[in-house]
């Protein structure tokens, strides 16, 4: 649980840095009376900086629903009781689908925001990754199982 929290507030980190107050989140700080704070750790210099390159652009604009998604994915592994692959992976891709929707969703204009297509990587690659190795692992389990099945 303490890497999903460090996940998520990684990517609230690089938000609350470098996006500027229009974007919702920084909003909702501003607006629940912690705008003192934002002034406090953002710097106009430090955001131009790093919207100069595709690599900073990433950091800024993307990788903080990454993190997100990821901390979400993280976090959902102590919750699935079930010892089902399939089970573990549907609820461990409710986050990360409502971020691809999301991007979807703003690519049709039923959604205000941008459209990005390394956003919808952002929000993917922690579940295909976290999927991969649960089917790695199921497939372990069930070869160690026959192993020792044809040992008996």
């Amino acid at each position: 649980m303490t890497a999903a929290i460090v996940l998520i507030v990684a990517g609230g980190l690089l938000y609350l840095l470098f996006r500027t107050k229009h974007v919702l989140f920084i909003k909702l700080l501003c607006d629940g009376g912690l705008e003192w704070a934002v002034d406090a750790v953002q710097s106009e210099e430090m955001q131009e900086w790093m919207m100069k390159t595709a690599a900073g652009r990433f950091v800024v604009e993307s990788l903080p629903g990454g993190l997100w998604s990821a901390g979400y994915v993280v976090a959902s592994v102590p919750y699935t009781r079930s010892d089902r692959t399939g089970e573990k992976l549907l609820w461990a891709s409710v986050i990360p689908c409502m971020g691809v929707g999301s991007e979807i969703m703003q690519y049709y204009g039923m959604l205000p925001g941008m459209w990005d297509v390394r956003d919808i990587v952002s929000y993917a690659v922690p579940w295909i990754a976290f999927a991969a190795v649960e089917i790695y692992r199921e497939k372990g389990d069930k070869e160690r199982e026959e192993e020792a099945g044809a040992r008996t």
